[in-house]
């Protein structure tokens, strides 16, 4: 299977890739991959199912997200729906998530922002958040 990658600016809809890299500025169509970085400005279009997501710059999901991996934020993202699975999900720098958070481990450094519940085995919260719905974890942090 090949990767899709965009280097510089554009968009990539549709087709089975492995990995989705976005280096600069660009879009994807959501779909099933084995990981996706975003380096600079990107979007995902759709819902998102991925091993491991990681936002180094601005990026977004519009649509919702599941990983069993990790959902990493450093600098800003946005998801438009749900994030669920078993791995972690990471905020370092500001992140919204309009729908809920349901995950093994919840990290938040900076400011999170979540428009439903927010549960998970280990959760942890530094800086600033605001959770809608309710807050449940076997170990909780704030």
């Amino acid at each position: 299977m090949n990767n899709a990658n965009i280097n510089g600016s554009g968009s990539i809809s549709g087709g089975t890739y492995n990995n989705a890299n976005i280096n600069g500025s660009g879009s994807i169509s959501g779909g099933t991959y084995n990981s996706v970085t975003i380096n600079g400005s990107g979007r995902v279009n759709g819902d998102l199912v991925c091993d491991a997501m990681t936002i180094n710059g601005s990026g977004s999901i519009r649509g919702g997200l599941r990983t069993d991996g990790s959902f990493t934020i450093n600098g800003s993202g946005r998801v438009e729906g749900s994030i669920t699975g078993n791995g972690s999900v990471s905020i370092n720098g500001s992140g919204k998530v309009e729908g809920s958070v349901h995950c093994h481990s919840f990290r938040s450094s900076g400011s999170a922002s979540i428009g439903g519940d927010c549960e998970g085995e280990d959760m942890e919260v530094n800086g600033g958040g605001h959770i809608r719905g309710l807050l449940n974890g076997e170990k909780v942090r704030i």
